[in-house]
């Protein structure tokens, strides 16, 4: 373990993260959207959420040529130390496009409003929704990435509650 202001600045100096998964549950990554926020180049497992990311954003890491792959890709990093900068800059736009609370917001509103019950609505985003989000976070500090959807959530379907 180490303290979130250490793991910033450790992020700050790297050239690259790794973020491989095998076996993998499907899971998206809080990890992943912290390498995308230092704009960090990251070599995920083809597989799962990662094999889901747009291919500009990550560098993926086939399941059954790790070594080969990897090998690969760091030989090529050193002479094209442009082209990955270029991915961690992809995946930090992906991140402002995809991952930020207004679009986590909007995106819970026009679920809601596909249900046509309102009860049924916050029964889903209390039993499916929250539990999803929190499974996404390593350690609870995580939960700060999400925390201001789930807040507009919340006072959208319980607005006495917020």
């Amino acid at each position: 373990y180490v303290s979130d202001a250490e793991l910033e600045r450790a992020l700050q100096s790297a050239d690259f993260a790794i973020n491989l998964r095998w076996p993998t549950m499907g899971e998206a990554s809080a990890s992943q959207l912290r390498y995308w926020t230092a704009a960090l180049p990251t070599l995920v497992s083809d597989v799962g959420w990662y094999a889901e990311l747009p291919a500009d954003s990550v560098c993926r890491i086939s399941v059954g040529n790790e070594a080969g792959d990897l090998r690969a890709l760091l030989e090529d990093a050193l002479a094209s130390r442009d082209k990955y900068r270029q991915v961690g800059l992809q995946g930090q736009a992906r991140l402002r496009e995809a991952h930020n609370p207004e679009y986590y917001a909007r995106e819970l509103l026009a679920f809601a409003a596909r249900l046509s019950d309102g009860r049924l609505a916050y029964r889903t985003l209390e039993r499916e929704l929250v539990p999803m989000v929190a499974s996404m976070c390593e350690k609870e500090t995580d939960t700060r990435l999400f925390r201001d959807a789930l807040e507009t959530a919340v006072a959208t379907f319980l607005p006495e509650r917020a």
